[in-house]
């Protein structure tokens, strides 16, 4: 960021991904005054509260497209409680920016909804012995486990340790395990396997929209792949970026640096409803997007050539409650 930054030929960044990189990239393009569109982002740090404004010290510069985890975490909750029927659950998260946060988030709403948290366990992605973890979990009888975090700092271990003692109930975990099929490698559900039978995920964005079916077709035409996880959200972002740099640049800034500052002010216009991929969206002071939905996702065993992917289940709008 610091690079990209430095550079006056960049007006405008798409990303990132992780919610930790983006701790640490938004001082850096706030400063800048450097429009930053996140496809993905949904710790609620980085846009609410006084931990959000320390990272700013300019205007804001920060959009994204995704809800935040103060809608996802509950959403996910509410779906344990109401669709699964399970009414206890062990928590244990990577400690992680997003994984504690939509971990605590997630812990909250359970308990408001009357459930039981047998036990809130903390596993930094160094963990080397998830057995035994797991081993005193199972010793507590939940009857289900949340998992904060993403695949690569100990979703799918943990999934696998719980299997191993078996502790075989609905494993659920936010984005970070909607990473991909059975058959895209190092991926939750390529890692887990046939563990992955009671695996849920959620993502913080629309999973269906107008128009996605052709989207599909199209992303697979041109990469070889399918489209996965974010890949609509950030379709949607370039759409930001394309779109505010268009009202930018009616203003006929004299340079560079007055670009910047253009599609910064147009990108983050409180006002402005944008029409992209996933709807019409708009986005407030903070830079939180108006489109509260998050989407439910299971395991089908017979997606992806036998190797198993994520199915869509369902999608909860917070805004019409």
């Amino acid at each position: 960021m610091t690079k990209i930054v430095g550079d006056p030929n960049y007006i405008a960044v798409v990303g990132p991904v992780n919610s930790g990189v983006a701790k640490a990239q938004i001082p850096i393009s706030n400063a800048a005054g450097l429009l930053q569109c996140s496809p993905s982002n949904t710790n609620t740090a980085l846009t609410v509260g006084d931990a959000a404004k320390a990272l700013r010290t300019k205007p804001n510069n920060y959009i994204r497209v995704v809800t935040n985890d103060a809608i996802q975490g509950p959403a996910a909750a509410a779906y344990i409680i109401t669709v699964l029927k399970k009414t206890s659950v062990y928590i244990i998260d990577d400690t992680e920016t997003f994984g504690k946060g939509i971990a605590d988030s997630f812990e909250a709403e359970f308990k408001k909804r009357g459930g039981t948290v047998v036990k809130h366990d903390a596993a930094p992605k160094t963990t080397q012995d998830y057995v035994s973890i797991m081993t005193a979990a199972k010793a507590l009888n939940p009857q289900s486990i949340y998992f904060g975090g993403v695949t690569a700092s100990g979703g799918a271990r943990i999934a696998l340790a719980a299997a191993q003692v078996g502790l075989d109930v609905p494993f659920v975990g936010p984005d970070g395990i909607n990473d991909g099929s059975g058959d895209t490698k190092d991926s939750f559900l390529n890692l887990a396997n046939k563990v992955a039978k009671n695996a849920y995920s959620t993502l913080a964005g629309p999973g269906t929209f107008e128009g996605k079916d052709k989207f599909d077709a199209d992303y697979k035409k041109e990469y070889g792949i399918d489209a996965t996880g974010y890949a609509g959200q950030g379709y949607a972002c370039t759409q930001v970026v394309l779109d505010a740099l268009a009202r930018a640049a009616k203003t006929n800034p004299k340079d560079s640096a007055a670009l910047r500052e253009a599609v910064r002010v147009a990108g983050t216009d409180t006002t402005y409803e944008y029409t992209l991929d996933v709807g019409k969206v708009k986005f407030d002071a903070n830079g939180d997007t108006s489109q509260l939905i998050v989407s439910i996702y299971s395991f089908d065993p017979a997606a992806a050539k036998g190797k198993g992917d994520w199915k869509y289940e369902t999608q909860v709008d917070a805004a019409q409650k």
